[in-house]
Parts: structure tokens; sequence; C-alpha cells
């Protein structure tokens, strides 16, 4: 596939965060030109590491791209789900063509005699496009497919019939009443004997009949089949048409692609969360809190747990910086109060994230609470050296931190 054009676009009325790469390249499958849009995470100029891919198919439908963008984000900024590399794939002049395999019944063949080409479009994804992306940008093997009616019900095709294409498949409201009685039972005996991990998620509407009737069926049918290495959800909006189902497509379907890193049901979080309600219970007695013990106990088991579920989706067994971060600065805080439990957690943070000044210099607060100003010196120092070779902009405050402590006190 070879790129003809690259050019950097923000969508009009939009902000200016939510931004995109447009591209256009010959695909030798297609036998034509095709454009695809690509947004790349936060920090990603500025970082080595490498990220997740989410494809998502009728991008050029900007609101429905703008909102997907804007529910990545926020999931990446709650760490729901990891940073992600999101391309958007504009349909070309025959979607119909690209999108519906060769089962459809007979009257969507006799609607649209050009219909079944979604093997062929699926080879340009897989044999051209990933290709082209993974030399291009640092990419994760990690690759979501999202797509909406006609794009929903590719989705499922590709995963039945070319189980090593895609890990995970968001299909929302998903066209299945386009098959025929035959190949619909076939994809759910696919779908329920593949032979390698993957995650599906599949939506649709109660003000949708001729999609959610059928949708129905389909999962009903799925979900009573064996189907040992396929992890599968299905939400139906009951006040949603065909239009609205991909704004909540969106977030569910990634939080369910994501949820074995998910830290939503944290065991810090509970403890936090049950130290906050008594903080704010109106009691006579004073709260027990959680103990520096079990806290990090606590840290420990999530640790183990998120490990457990990156190695599954293939990514980094590491808790997030920002995570470590938010439950040290937790364990310092009127609502815990267990500082010491603070200095591990950092500690980790900093063994984790050897290269980051924000996890020294946390270390170095923390160490500073204690009373070790001899080591919060030495920590502020590390990280104003990593934060000069980083071009890290937080070393100016680290150095102005480390300046004032080394201020005489006047007695």
């Amino acid at each position: 596939m070879a790129l003809l054009t690259a050019s950097c676009a923000t969508a009009p009325n939009v902000p200016p965060s939510i931004t995109w790469t447009r591209h256009a390249s010959h695909s030798s499958v297609l036998g034509a030109a095709r454009q695809y849009l690509v947004a790349l995470p936060a920090g990603y100029q500025t970082s080595t590491d490498r990220y997740p891919v989410l494809l998502i198919l009728d991008a050029e439908d900007e609101p429905m791209f703008v909102a997907a963008l804007a529910a990545v984000r926020y999931l990446e900024d709650r760490t729901e789900i990891p940073p992600l590399i999101v391309v958007g794939i504009p349909n070309g002049p025959d979607r119909t063509h690209d999108l519906t395999p060769g089962s459809v019944d007979a009257f969507t063949k006799r609607q649209s005699p050009t219909a079944g080409g979604a093997d062929q479009f699926l080879t340009f994804l897989t044999d051209e496009l990933i290709p082209a992306l993974r030399t291009r940008y640092r990419t994760r093997p990690l690759t979501v497919l999202a797509g909406h009616s006609h794009g929903g019900l590719f989705g499922i095709h590709a995963a039945a019939t070319r189980p090593g294409s895609f890990d995970a498949t968001i299909a929302m409201s998903p066209s299945v009443w386009r098959l025929d009685s035959l190949a619909r039972k076939q994809y759910v005996a696919a779908l329920a004997a593949r032979s390698t991990p993957h995650r599906l998620f599949v939506t649709s509407g109660g003000f949708e009949p001729n999609i959610d009737g059928p949708v129905v069926e389909f999962v009903t049918a799925l979900d009573g089949s064996p189907k040992p290495l396929l992890s599968f959800g299905h939400a139906r909006y009951e006040r949603d048409d065909h239009l609205l189902t991909p704004l909540s497509s969106f977030a569910d379907g990634l939080r369910f692609v994501f949820q074995p890193v998910s830290l939503a049901g944290a065991s810090f979080n509970l403890l936090a969360s049950q130290a906050l309600t008594a903080r704010m219970a109106a009691s006579p007695r004073a709260p027990q809190l959680p103990d520096s013990a079990a806290l990090l106990a606590a840290v420990d088991l999530d640790a183990r747990r998120y490990a457990e579920g990156a190695r599954a989706l293939g990514l980094p067994e590491r808790l997030p910086e920002s995570v470590l971060r938010e439950w040290g600065f937790a364990t310092m805080s009127w609502g815990l109060a267990q500082p010491a439990a603070a200095v591990p957690i950092f500690q980790r943070n900093v063994q984790m994230y050897p290269r980051s000044a924000s996890a020294y210099g946390n270390l170095g607060d923390a160490l500073l609470q204690r009373g070790d100003t001899a080591g919060a010196r030495a920590q502020f120092r590390q990280a104003i050296a990593i934060a000069r070779e980083t071009r890290d902009t937080t070393g100016t405050a680290l150095a102005a931190k480390l300046r004032d402590l080394d201020t005489p006190r006047p007695r």
C-alpha cells in the first residue's frame, strides 16, 4: 500500500485536543485510492511507548468519529483503558459492497447487487492498512475493530471467519438481519469454536426494531453456546434508535474490551472509599481507618491482578504511573491518613518508571512528609537530572522545591 499524501487536520468546531492526521493511499487489493485518519494519544511524540490500535469504520461520519475519540480520551484520562492509536476508515464509493459478506439474504442481493465484498475489504485491512500502520507508528499487536450497522456486521464476519485478524470487536447495532438464517447459525458456531482468544461486544437499541430483534436472537444463541476462547458481552439501549447507539456503545465497548486491566473495582479504591465514607459519616466515634499494612497489601493484590489482565491482552504488566501516584498521595491525605504507606508506594513507582522525573519527585514529597529531608533532597536531585535529560517541564518546579529546602531557615 503506497502512501500518497499525509496532512494534519483539525475537525471544524471541535476542541483543539481532538485532532487527527489524514492519509491517502493506493490499495492494490481494492484497486483504488483509500483514505484513513490517525489520532495519536497524548504524549506520543515525547515517549517511546507502543500502543494498541483501534480501527473505526464509517469514519466519514465526523460526529460519530469525534464522539469515539472523545470517549477514548475520556477513558484514557481515567486510566480505564490504556492510551490508543485510533484509526478512522472512511467509506469508499460502495459501502455496502465493502462491509457485507457473501452470505447476505436474497433481499439484500436484490437491493444491492454489488453486496458481498467483505472478504476483499478485510484483506485490505489486514494485509495492507495494518502493516502500513505498524511501519509508520509505534504499535502493539493488540488491535480492536469497531463498526456500526453494516460495519458491525463486518466486524462479526471478521471475528467468525478470520480469527487472527483482530483481537477484539465492538459491533454496534450490527445488521445481522441481512444474513440468511443458515449464515447466522454458522457465525454463532464459528465464534463459539474460535481457536484464538477474542473479546466481542455487541449492542442494539430499543428503537431500531429491524436491528434489535435479530441482534437479540443472535446474542441469545451465542450466550447459550459453550465458548471457551470467546469473551462476550451485550448491551441493549432501550431508548436509543439506530443513529444513537454508537454514542453509548463506544464507551461501553471499550470498557468491556479492556476490562481485564480495569482498576475501577481495585482493592485499594475500595479501602479508600470505605475510609472516606467513614470520615463523612455522622458518628460520635472516630472511624476505623485501614492501616498501612492493609493499604500496601491492597496495592500488591491490585498489581498482581492488573499484571494478569495485561498479560492476557499483551499489554505492559506494570500498574499505570498515574494510578500509583494517585494512591500514594491518597495515603498522605485526610481521607486515609496513613503516610507510612506513601513511601513504599512511590518507591514502587520509581522502580516501575525509572525514567520519570515525576516519580522521583513524588517519592521526595513522601520522604519530606516523613521528616527525611536528606532522602527528599536526593530524590529531588535525581528528578531534576532526569527532567533535564527528558526535557520534562516539571524540572523547574522541582528545582524551586530543592532550593527552598537548601535555604537556611532563620532561627
